[in-house]
């Protein structure tokens, strides 16, 4: 081991832990990679999930989305995605408080992870949004799916410090029949979430070549 101390910072400022000086005893030499590897997990959890959920981030669903489209293509099966949007979410905030919009979101987080597959990828989007990528599944199965999660969803009873109250969501679906890549479905799908709120929230819109584009302006004015 290097033990002249100039050498050893030089090192420690490129990112190296620590140092081990010989004769090292296997129980401590099995501690400390045992510590490294629980601490390179614990740093990877961070970049990849978000902090209040536990879901997976935008920029990490973004490239698992990539995979899974590729893979769709490549083994010719269907694939949906979905945006999901919680209804006048910052009315929750401003009535009940933020701890009470954030037990909401970590709410929605478990419902959503105790009713899907393993096998989809769920992540918070940003905010009160989520997106969803169901691989293997058509958008017609996509739509009843969410349609049964949006109404079991709409029935559970949210707690405030003061008060109970309901809370529902708004849904955009598309898949690998109408996108041709990964821009082309999440834009149709958060298309579709806007009109799912223009219409009046608390539904679910598929995609169809015959929607009208509009802007999430003239949605959130």
């Amino acid at each position: 081991m290097e033990k002249r101390q100039s050498i050893q910072l030089d090192t420690l400022t490129l990112g190296i832990d620590g140092f081990l000086t010989k004769p090292v005893a296997p129980e401590e030499l099995v501690v400390t990679v045992i510590n490294r590897a629980r601490r390179y997990r614990k740093l990877r959890s961070y970049m990849i999930n978000d902090s209040l959920t536990g879901l997976l981030n935008h920029s990490h669903l973004y490239a698992q989305l990539e995979y899974e489209v590729l893979r769709a293509k490549r083994d010719q099966r269907a694939l949906s995605l979905v945006m999901l949007d919680l209804d006048h979410f910052k009315t929750i905030n401003d009535s009940y408080g933020h701890p009470a919009g954030d037990e909401v979101l970590v709410n929605l987080a478990r419902f959503l992870k105790e009713r899907l597959r393993r096998s989809d990828l769920i992540s918070r989007y940003g905010g009160e949004e989520f997106a969803i990528v169901l691989p293997g599944t058509r958008q017609e199965d996509a739509l009843r799916i969410m349609n049964a999660m949006r109404q079991a969803f709409s029935q559970i009873e949210q707690r405030s410090s003061q008060q109970t109250f309901h809370q529902t969501f708004s849904v955009g679906i598309s898949s690998l029949a109408s996108a041709e890549d990964t821009t082309q479905l999440v834009q149709q799908a958060d298309d579709m979430l806007y009109q799912a709120k223009r219409l009046g929230r608390n539904r679910v819109e598929g995609y169809s070549p015959e929607h009208v584009p509009y802007s999430r302006r003239e949605t959130e004015a």
